[in-house]
């Protein structure tokens, strides 16, 4: 298997994802780090992890494929709960307009998922829309259905 389905949204061997929660075991990762999904087994169930930059007490170094300190595996449904935001920059695709404007060829990024089908995005300028609940900007953010969001990069929006 080379992806796996994380809160509703599809990740592949190379992204990254930012762990915004404490693991439900005794081995931690610093809230905010950042770490790239090294590989998934092939069931999906399990995913190793690689941080690049930064040494974290507990971690392995994967049998060898990593630097000692750099790698941990997890249970797929436990990475779950230690993600929940999204920093690829997305595209909105067809039929999202707010206050009239059309949201077309606008990059965002996803602060929220609100329901399985909806997420809350975060665009770069201000539209007149929300905060989030204080997740992003005050007048960036709008809910729009996730059918209409197009992966763009796998990079932070500046």
């Amino acid at each position: 298997m080379n992806f796996v389905k994380l809160n509703g949204r599809k990740y592949e061997c190379g992204e990254f994802v930012t762990l915004n929660h404490r693991a439900p075991s005794r081995v931690q990762a610093p809230i905010g780090t950042k770490v790239e999904l090294f590989s998934i087994s092939k069931d999906g169930s399990r995913v190793s992890l690689y941080s690049p930059h930064k040494h974290i007490d507990g971690w392995s170094d994967l049998s060898g494929k990593v630097k000692n300190g750099h790698g941990w595996c997890v249970k797929t449904k436990d990475l779950s709960s230690l993600v929940d935001r999204d920093d690829r920059v997305y595209e909105i695709g067809y039929g999202v307009s707010y206050r009239g404007k059309n949201l077309k060829g606008k990059l965002c990024k996803v602060v929220a998922d609100i329901e399985d089908n909806m997420a809350f995005v975060e665009l770069q300028e201000h539209v007149g829309g929300c905060s989030a609940d204080g997740l992003g900007k005050m007048g960036h953010c709008v809910a729009i259905p996730n059918k209409s969001l197009r992966k763009k990069f796998n990079k932070p929006l500046t």
